[in-house]
């Protein structure tokens, strides 16, 4: 595997490393909506992250199926219970499911934006 092809999705997974272990007082508090906006972060980050994963899986390999998708949206999802857990030593943070469940829903959006786009070329 060359390492070359990954360094954008190396950048993003650090990138939600670092949000992931930032104290919950250095996080700007956000407005009072019915559906929470952290949740709609988690999706996004991971989506981000999914689909940065298929996009350099496909240059690697020429072309994608279906086992590199669950490959990239199983490692992806990994990821989120990594930095759930890790969430367990940092003060004022904690393991949540939610944010799990929204991890593994943008790791799947984001493999199914990547290949909605490359179909659509």
């Amino acid at each position: 595997m060359k390492f070359k092809s990954y360094w954008t999705a190396v950048v993003w997974a650090v990138v939600i490393f670092g949000l992931h272990i930032m104290p919950t007082d250095r996080i700007p508090k956000p407005p009072d909506w019915s559906l929470s906006p952290d949740k709609l972060v988690h999706v996004f980050l991971f989506a981000g992250l999914s689909f940065l994963m298929l996009r350099h899986k496909h240059l690697q390999m020429g072309n994608i199926n279906r086992n590199a998708i669950l490959i990239v949206i199983i490692s992806t999802s990994i990821y989120g219970l990594l930095m759930e857990s890790v969430q367990l030593a940092v003060p004022g943070r904690e393991f949540n499911l939610v944010d799990l469940v929204a991890d593994g829903l943008g790791a799947v959006f984001g493999c199914f934006a990547y290949t909605g786009l490359r179909k659509a070329k």
